[in-house]
């Protein structure tokens, strides 16, 4: 009889994802920011721009949703232990920036929801920073 991968009362999934895979989107949707700066410079095409906030959009989306997937079906550790740590807390932050310029860049096509969700993901960045600064502040950051 064969034993089962996952013992009874568990899920499958056991470790959570690193919070520094925020960088990823941050740093495409950095690169589309710098594309469309340069190409103001040098007349360059708007689709290769267009195409790097699209795809920094899809990243982040899929980051974002496994994130999520992950943090609830893990069985180990919390969002808020994650953020107690001193090295990648920080990185949390990154999500919401990433939408703050997503909601920036996207706007112009979404006039009626850029500003609201702009505004949730700064009350999101502002949640985040709170957190960690209180966490520290009290010497409650665990290495």
């Amino acid at each position: 009889m064969k034993k089962p991968l996952v013992p009874a009362g568990q899920s499958r999934v056991s470790t959570r994802l690193p919070l520094n895979l925020f960088a990823v989107p941050f740093g495409l949707a950095g690169l589309a920011s710098s594309w469309d700066a340069a190409r103001q410079v040098t007349g360059g095409p708007v689709e290769v721009g267009f195409a790097f906030w699209l795809i920094a959009l899809v990243v982040w989306l899929v980051i974002v949703g496994l994130f999520a997937w992950r943090a609830h079906r893990s069985t180990t550790g919390s969002i808020a232990s994650d953020l107690r740590n001193p090295v990648t807390g920080p990185f949390a932050a990154l999500a919401p920036l990433v939408g703050i310029m997503l909601a920036a860049h996207f706007g112009p096509l979404l006039p009626g929801a850029a500003i609201p969700a702009a505004l949730a993901f700064l009350a999101v960045c502002a949640a985040i920073a709170a957190m960690l600064g209180a966490f520290w502040l009290r010497g409650e950051a665990n290495p």
